[in-house]
């Protein structure tokens, strides 16, 4: 398989002609009467109050937190693009031709872990040298503690990894973090291959929950001083201790050791506090305690965060003493005691959350290497949680939007479109749809079995298709041992591996009587984070989540719009379970679109409608199905369908414990020469 990459020439033709001051005016930023922005404009995660970042022609440079960026970047970073697609978007904008180099695709599945992998693979066994002992002795940090944390000296296999960095495709370097978008080697990898002393140093990998490596830091030996212009065209000097992928996942040290039989964790921020808090808990034998570091403060805390901290009985907050520092505390203990579902686990985390600033110029490590840290060093006070906030949704954006550019025809007619991702038939990832049923048809089994079908792979609705991965159900009307009942019934039907996958893939969060309200700040972001990387969302059923009048159409429209924002930003499919409106149960319609209860909003503005029907004494006999039985079948219809080829109705069957299977089921052949022939009496 060939892969298309941008050629060189490309980017050089970027460089050249667009001017950066232009392009921060066209998407709706303003600049200064000195040429600068706020850095938080286009690098999320400095909060900058001041316009610290100059625009130039050619880059924009913050000279606050160093943060740096040319034109690819900055469309990379304000309309969240890939660097091909910002490339595309800004040669569309400006009239330059995209030039394309071909290129073999490399055997790497992820491309963003292996390469880090590989290069971990190089220096986990690495021995320990003089440089690597005397800065951590310097530091006064426990080089066994360091070396268990991942801290690898890599100068001594620099020839190994140059080898490595040689056989990468270029495109799986940029993946990775390793070259940036300028074409250039991640620097401390380019100067150690070199072998430029000045940037001799250590690698310290950074895990997730799944042991596996999604960033590496890199921490200089030695300071270096650089020279760069500022913002009145002096030069001036710049320190650096530490290099950081321009384009990691995560920047928290640790979740790859955390053991959740230990009683306290500590969060921290920067490697030498995260390596003196690891010396201090073993060389005082602290067993019941872990630790978590921050290596740059963001606020992108993400939900599977929450899943491995709510294990410890409490969580003890030591960073520096700064406004984004406290911000990011009451982000983590918001988002926790968000996570949490049973009121008992909320309250736990309102009153077992302690923080603790430290000046940046006393910090752990300036402790310990004191030799004065020790119990009376942190001190500790329960965070007070502040549950006042204002439960309305914000989708306003602070960049303009209205920038839009036409479709490029000639660009879509030489290529071949990307192919549609199906959940299954009929369901196209990122979309809003519905499932509509009268009560007690049975949708919230058919929503159980659905969901498992996505996660374990068993296609026991025989849907043909399946595109498997995470599924949430969010259970809003039945309580919790109802939930497991029908579980229970299910799971009669799998065998012990899906059982397994359905552990690992399913999520029910049993919501009933909490009043859940999707239209609430607080539960739509709590919604949206328990719903991240999933394929499939289903809602049981719809009137639990709002408290909107349903006839009304602009509230219902408002109220699609909130989840086609959660399934376009997760890239996931959201049905939400509706019942039928009295006329259709009554007339035996309940499988037209116009059965849906309350506004046609709920049926016109969703990509996918499926009804559930209950079995007419009509079709029973047709069927040739006893009236006494035909409640237990229900009709599958496809009453609106945007994307994909018509899909017949079908028949599913209810067997014990509720549960749905499919049935073929054919019309029965009359035997009545009369009504063969319309009816008529009398011969041929």
């Amino acid at each position: 398989m060939v892969v298309m990459l941008i050629s060189e020439s490309t980017i050089r033709k970027i460089k050249d002609t667009v001017d950066c001051r232009n392009l921060i005016k066209s998407l709706g930023i303003k600049l200064n009467n000195n040429s600068n922005i706020s850095c938080s404009e286009i690098n999320p995660n400095h909060e900058d109050k001041n316009p610290s970042m100059a625009v130039y022609q050619d880059h924009v440079l913050c000279f606050s937190c160093g943060f740096n960026a040319d034109a690819i970047k900055i469309i990379q970073n304000l309309k969240s693009k890939s660097f091909t697609e910002s490339v595309e978007y800004i040669c569309h904008n400006y009239n330059i031709k995209v030039e394309y180099e071909n290129n073999k695709k490399n055997s790497y599945e992820n491309k963003n872990i292996d390469i880090l992998e590989k290069i971990w693979d190089l220096s986990k066994d690495v021995e320990v040298t003089n440089s690597f002992m005397n800065w951590m002795k310097k530091r006064n940090i426990d080089v066994k503690s360091a070396y268990q944390s991942g801290c690898r000296d890599i100068f001594p296999i620099r020839s190994k990894i140059c080898e490595l960095i040689k056989s990468c495709p270029e495109n799986d370097l940029k993946n990775s973090g390793l070259m940036n978008d300028k074409n250039e080697l991640w620097k401390p990898i380019a100067e150690i291959i070199r072998g430029n002393k000045a940037y001799y140093g250590f690698i310290l990998p950074i895990f997730n929950s799944e042991n596996k490596i999604v960033n590496i830091r890199y921490r200089l030996y030695e300071n270096i001083i650089i020279k760069i212009t500022n913002k009145e065209g002096k030069l001036v000097e710049k320190t650096i201790k530490v290099y950081a992928q321009p384009k990691a996942s995560n920047h928290i040290l640790g979740f790859n050791q955390l053991n959740s039989t230990k009683k306290s964790l500590y969060i921290c921020e920067g490697e030498p506090d995260y390596l003196s808090l690891k010396t201090y808990f073993n060389r005082n034998s602290i067993e019941d305690s872990d630790v978590l570091g921050f290596c740059v403060l963001t606020k992108d805390w993400k939900d599977e965060f929450n899943n491995e901290i709510r294990k410890y009985d409490n969580i003890k907050i030591c960073l520096h003493d700064t406004h984004k520092a406290i911000a990011i505390s009451n982000i983590i203990q918001k988002s926790l005691i968000s996570y949490c579902e049973k009121k008992e686990e909320k309250e736990h985390w309102k009153n077992n959350f302690y923080e603790c600033f430290f000046p940046e110029n006393n910090d752990i490590n300036d402790h310990l290497v004191k030799n004065e840290l020790n119990n009376e060093t942190f001190k500790f006070i329960l965070k007070k949680f502040d549950a006042s906030q204002e439960n309305v949704i914000d989708t306003s954006n602070k960049i303009s939007n209205f920038n839009f550019l036409p479709l490029n025809i000639l660009d879509i007619c030489s290529k071949q479109p990307p192919k549609l991702e199906f959940i299954f038939p009929g369901l196209l990832r990122g979309i809003v749809g519905s499932v509509v049923a009268s009560g007690g048809t049975g949708k919230t089994m058919w929503a159980l079995q659905t969901c498992s079908s996505i996660a374990c792979g068993n296609d026991m609705l025989k849907y043909g298709q399946l595109n498997t991965g995470k599924s949430v159900l969010l259970s809003g009307e039945d309580p919790e041992q109802i939930t497991a009942l029908r579980l229970h019934s299910m799971c009669k039907y799998l065998s012990e591996k899906e059982i397994h996958e359905l552990n690992k893939n399913m999520f029910i969060y049993s919501i009933s009587g909490k009043n859940p309200n999707i239209m609430d700040k607080n539960w739509f972001e709590w919604i949206k984070n328990v719903t991240i990387n999933s394929k499939l969302v289903i809602i049981d059923t719809l009137r639990v989540f709002h408290n909107l009048e349903e006839n009304d159409s602009g509230k219902m429209s408002e109220l699609i719009k909130i989840m086609s924002s959660i399934a376009t930003e997760n890239n996931t499919s959201i049905l939400f379970l509706h019942h039928t409106n009295k006329n259709s149960a009554n007339n035996s319609s309940g499988g037209d679109q116009q059965a849906s209860r309350g506004s046609s909003v709920l049926t016109d503005n969703i990509k996918l409608q499926i009804n559930l029907v209950t079995m007419t004494s009509t079709e029973a006999k047709d069927l040739g199905i006893d009236e006494q039985d035909r409640k237990l079948y229900v009709k599958y219809v496809y009453s609106k369908m945007n994307y994909g080829s018509p899909i017949a109705d079908r028949w599913l069957k209810r067997e014990d414990g509720g549960i749905l299977k499919p049935t073929d089921l054919t019309k029965k052949e009359s035997n009545n020469i009369s009504q063969i022939f319309g009816g008529r009496k009398g011969g041929i």
